[in-house]
């Protein structure tokens, strides 16, 4: 009994209640309704408590006249239940889907290179369907392949991505140096000298505009002309003229980049090198008493191999019979200078290749490119006496 108390008690606090208990229901003893609704107000009230308690939605308005009842209206639970949102399970990501997406289009020549070292293979393509299986063990299958995408596509990503910053790094440090040697008050010396436009060719060369004055762009260039160029993003392609404006600056940068003794030789400053019909060539090469010698030679024959590392050809030259004494005992030049004369027949200075002769027990020379000519070389060699005859 005591706690009926002290829920009652606790009930009539209710605001709601209250508002109920309190309302004046004075009425006559032939007031049927009125008298009905008097014993219908406790477990209304309850009703309303218990409601508000379980997040029932109510709604409660006056009668516009001040006699009648509360109207009340109670949201069904059942509506609640309907408009409430039901989260679906979320569908598992397939691995290999989630990798394409993460690393691209799967690598089959890399997952096969790395899941796969002691195997032999071939892929015409970059496609499963260009796969010859050479063994050993069954060729896997692609969707075996694609699995394993899931573990060598982040490895080949980590790879490509240290490989792209070495060539960022790369280029700037290009760059650096590049602009250290521009800002170089005596290479500006030297390119105020010669005609650094013409190094060129005619015409401004707008591919070299656009690498140094567009780093960022992208663009194609068909031929060496304006109407040729193809312009990508970002911006507007833009203006003939604007690029002609920038052609001086441009050559001059781009001269300034030669080897100084480049430069020297362009200028008529080199002690050593001259330029003769427009090429490179050491001084005096035009005197009849002028011998190729490493002294004389700035450089061996620039003559880029074409063998892939095997010799494209050969001719024998004479040997001592004795054996006491090899070839440059015997005919008082090294190799070196060898490849210099050669390369005085060939009329081959300056550049970036090396010509690659070899000897082959003294008695075979050696060369490693298309461009020598196996004529010219046996003229040196009889010019030195060391052509074998018979």
């Amino acid at each position: 009994m005591t706690k009926n108390h002290k829920f009652l008690g606790r009930l009539r606090k209710n605001p709601l209640v209250r508002r109920v208990l309190e309302r004046d229901w004075s009425f006559s003893g032939a007031d049927k309704e009125r008298g009905f609704v008097l014993l219908a107000i406790p477990p209304l009230a309850l009703t309303l408590v218990l409601a508000s308690t379980f997040g029932i939605a109510i709604a409660h308005s006056r009668s516009n006249d001040g006699d009648g009842l509360p109207e009340v209206e109670v949201a069904s639970f059942e509506s609640a239940i309907e408009e409430t949102e039901v989260l679906e399970p979320e569908e598992a990501v397939d691995p290999v889907v989630e990798a394409i997406s993460l690393w691209g289009t799967p690598d089959i020549a890399a997952i096969l290179a790395a899941e796969f070292p002691d195997s032999e293979w071939s892929l015409d393509g970059d496609t499963y369907t260009g796969l010859t299986w050479f063994g050993p063990g069954p060729r896997p299958t692609e969707d075996e392949l694609l699995a394993l995408w899931v573990r060598v596509g982040p490895v080949l990503a980590n790879q490509r991505a240290v490989a792209e910053q070495e060539r960022l790094d790369q280029m700037a440090v290009e760059k650096e140096r590049q602009e250290a040697r521009a800002a170089d008050p005596s290479r500006q010396a030297l390119v105020e000298m010669i005609d650094y436009k013409a190094l060129f060719g005619p015409g401004p060369q707008y591919d070299k505009i656009l690498q140094l004055h567009y780093p960022g762009a992208e663009w194609s260039l068909n031929g060496s002309s304006y109407s040729g160029l193809t312009w990508i993003r970002p911006g507007t392609k833009p203006t003939r003229a604007e690029l002609d404006a920038l052609w001086d600056a441009t050559a001059r940068h781009f001269a300034a980049q030669l080897p100084l003794s480049d430069l020297q030789a362009r200028a008529g400053v080199s002690e050593t090198e001259e330029y003769l019909d427009g090429a490179l060539v050491p001084k005096g090469y035009s005197d009849d008493g002028f011998v190729a010698s490493p002294a004389t030679c700035r450089q061996l024959p620039q003559v880029p191999s074409t063998g892939g590392g095997s010799p494209v050809g050969s001719i024998e030259i004479f040997k001592d019979p004795t054996g006491s004494q090899n070839f440059e005992q015997l005919y008082g030049v090294d190799l070196t200078e060898l490849g210099c004369r050669i390369a005085d027949a060939h009329g081959y200075f300056g550049g970036k290749y090396s010509l690659g002769l070899g000897l082959n027990g003294d008695s075979t020379l050696m060369w490693y490119s298309s461009q020598v000519d196996a004529g010219t070389v046996r003229g040196v060699l009889e010019g030195m006496g060391a052509f074998r005859t018979e």
